[in-house]
């Protein structure tokens, strides 16, 4: 299996493709004689046309020396990223992607959903075993309370400062050329595997910045000054990192 290879498949030092837009190769063996090959764009102010997704992986797989003999079948998608959190005063609960946890900077969402469902569930069970409380007699009252705590246990603060970095990362990446994609891959495997899989703390975020700053190139080090102090992003991340 291939894991997100950045690595540039021109020879030639001109312009290319790879250095317009960035993406990246997925490989996942489906049998010894089936192979899926997945060219993908990480994250873009505009849609990628599928055609130019297609036609840098049949490049790649050509300077790779790879030769397709039969194709089975070819599908493409689209993944929204970003967006607003969950209104957690509502009285209807969600989970997934219906309740915002699809990862803003990359757009993963199993690993984080499968670590969550065991304590929202019993979070939900909890509250529901106490219906016959004295506290919870009104129902209209009990329906407020359970949704309450459930999206608090869904998005505590440290979820939502984590999400406001992750908000602050979006918005830098559909702005970073191929050079400022690879760096984050020079970090240490922790960090940017923490990164990819919502493992990371808020604290260890400010950390992953940090480091990123000191190995990043100089252009790097300034777009992400300006992006700070210019995108409202930036804004917001300080903001939830400063909410108590």
């Amino acid at each position: 299996m291939v894991f997100m290879d950045y690595r540039d498949y021109t020879k030639h030092k001109s312009q290319s493709l790879e250095a317009q837009y960035p993406t990246f190769l997925y490989v996942m063996p489906m049998s010894p004689t089936k192979v899926s090959f997945e060219e993908t764009c990480l994250a873009s102010k505009e849609a990628m046309p599928f055609e130019l997704l297609k036609t840098k992986l049949m490049s790649r797989l050509k300077t790779m020396g790879i030769r397709i003999t039969k194709t089975y079948e070819e599908e493409w998608s689209y993944i929204p990223v970003g967006g607003s959190l969950p209104n957690t005063e509502q009285k209807n609960l969600a989970f997934g992607a219906a309740a915002s946890m699809v990862h803003p900077a990359t757009g993963y969402s199993v690993v984080r959903s499968l670590s969550e469902a065991p304590n929202y569930a019993a979070v939900i069970a909890k509250i529901l075993g106490q219906r016959n409380s004295k506290q919870m007699v009104d129902l209209g009252r009990y329906t407020t309370n359970i949704s309450k705590q459930a999206w608090e246990t869904l998005w505590p603060l440290e979820r939502k400062r984590q999400r406001a970095f992750f908000l602050f990362g979006l918005a830098l990446i559909v702005q970073m050329d191929i050079e400022g994609t690879r760096t984050f891959f020079r970090l240490p495997t922790w960090m940017w595997w923490g990164f990819l899989g919502s493992s990371l703390s808020s604290t260890d975020l400010i950390v992953f910045e940090f480091y990123m700053f000191i190995i990043a190139p100089h252009s790097l080090r300034m777009g992400l000054v300006r992006h700070l102090r210019s995108d409202p992003t930036g804004a917001t991340m300080v903001k939830a990192y400063l909410t108590i």
